[in-house]
C-alpha cells in the first residue's frame, strides 16, 4: 500500500472518531466560556499549523508513520471510554479547556502545545493527559 492510500485510510479513521456521539453533539467545538464538570475526557487533535509544521521537520514517510500512529492510539482510547460511558469532547489543539474541579475551583488548562492527546477529568482533581498508549491504565487509577 503507497504512503498516500495509508494517510487516507487513517484519515478516514480519525474522521470516523470524532463523528459526533449522543454525549457529545458538537465536532470540534470550542467555546472558551464553556466549563466542564464532572467524568468526562477530552480528545485532543493537532490543528492544520500544526501538522503542517511537523511535516516540514520531517520526511513524509516518518510523518505519516507518525500521523498512522496517533491516530491509531487515539482511536483505540476513545473505544475504550466510549465503553465506559464518559462523555467525550473533541478538541483542536489551540486555546483552553476550562474545568469546574467538585470544590469550586476554576483550572484553565492549556491545549495549545499538544498535538495528539487524551485528557481525563474525574471533576475531583487536577486532569491528566492520559498516556495514549494505556489509556485503560490511566482511566481505572484516575477516574476514581
Amino acid at each position: 500500500m503507497t504512503i498516500r492510500n495509508s494517510f487516507l485510510i487513517s484519515a478516514l479513521i480519525l474522521l470516523c472518531c470524532f463523528k459526533a456521539a449522543d454525549h457529545s453533539p458538537e465536532l470540534f467545538f470550542q467555546n472558551s466560556d464553556e466549563v466542564l464538570q464532572g467524568f468526562c475526557a477530552i480528545v485532543v487533535a493537532p490543528t492544520d499549523a500544526q501538522l503542517d509544521s511537523m511535516k516540514a521537520k520531517m520526511s513524509e514517510k516518518d510523518f505519516y508513520n507518525m500521523v498512522d500512529d496517533n491516530m491509531a492510539y487515539l482511536t483505540n482510547g476513545r473505544m475504550f471510554l466510549d465503553s465506559k460511558k464518559l462523555p467525550i469532547k473533541n478538541l483542536e489543539a489551540k486555546g483552553s479547556v476550562k474545568f469546574k474541579m467538585s470544590d469550586g475551583k476554576i483550572i484553565d488548562y492549556p491545549i495549545s502545545k499538544l498535538t495528539w492527546a487524551i485528557i481525563l477529568f474525574n471533576g475531583k482533581s487536577e486532569p491528566i493527559i492520559a498516556n495514549k498508549v494505556s489509556v485503560e491504565n490511566d482511566y481505572m487509577h484516575y477516574m476514581k
